[in-house]
């Protein structure tokens, strides 16, 4: 009797664990949206939990403050996309299969989580953000760069070839393509997400020293 009442018990435990963990990813998700389309200094606490279904009162119950709100969103944003390209990186594909799926993998990622990606790049030029967010972009900044190493070095493997690019001049590159896509889609630009599936094969071509192809339309 005792241990059937110890597993019911722990059962309970992991049910409402499970329960608090979907509670705080739904506010999570209501932040990024209201974040993406306020901007992070413009928006309080209260105005995210205007747009949810959550009174003020519960995101406290929830997060401490706005900033812990905000760093747990941006590391749901980060753990998702991560989790995709780790799947890709690990694929029996060949370097021309490899290339086409990492670009549709992240253009479909810009079009699927678009607040995420508006309210990351906003973040990360924001000066004298609270320390737990300041230290959460820096770990999902690092974690980026990482992975745009690993991506790159994967497809050369493949290929057979030399990386032409430095690690950072590989991110720099293929970051700079995304956010230019992330802006051109939340401005209404629908033909975004095509475009830079298309310049992530580029990218990836001449970063083995492949001939530059003329450029996608803008």
């Amino acid at each position: 009797m005792p241990a059937r009442n110890t597993s019911r018990v722990q059962l309970s435990h992991e049910r409402s664990a499970s329960k608090l963990e979907e509670r705080r990813a739904e506010l999570a998700r209501s932040a990024l949206t209201t974040l993406a389309r306020r901007g992070f200094a413009q928006t309080s606490l209260r105005d995210i939990a205007n747009d949810s279904p959550y009174s003020h009162g519960m995101l406290h119950y929830y997060f401490a403050d706005k900033s812990a709100l905000v760093a747990h969103a941006l590391t749901m944003f980060s753990e998702q996309r991560s989790e995709f390209l780790s799947e890709l990186n690990h694929a029996d594909l060949t370097a021309e299969e490899f290339r086409a799926a990492m670009a549709r993998t992240v253009a479909q990622g810009v079009g699927d989580n678009t607040s995420g990606y508006v309210v990351w790049y906003d973040l990360r030029s924001q000066p004298g953000v609270e320390a737990t967010v300041a230290a959460t972009i820096r770990r999902i900044d690092e974690e980026r760069r990482f992975g745009a190493l690993l991506a790159t070095r994967r497809h050369a493997e493949l290929a057979g070839a030399e990386l032409v690019y430095s690690p950072e001049t590989s991110y720099a590159l293929s970051d700079g393509l995304i956010q230019h896509a992330v802006r051109r889609f939340d401005g209404g630009d629908a033909e975004a997400p095509g475009w830079l599936e298309r310049e992530i094969v580029r990218f990836l071509e001449v970063s083995i020293g492949g001939a530059l192809s003329a450029p996608s339309a803008p």
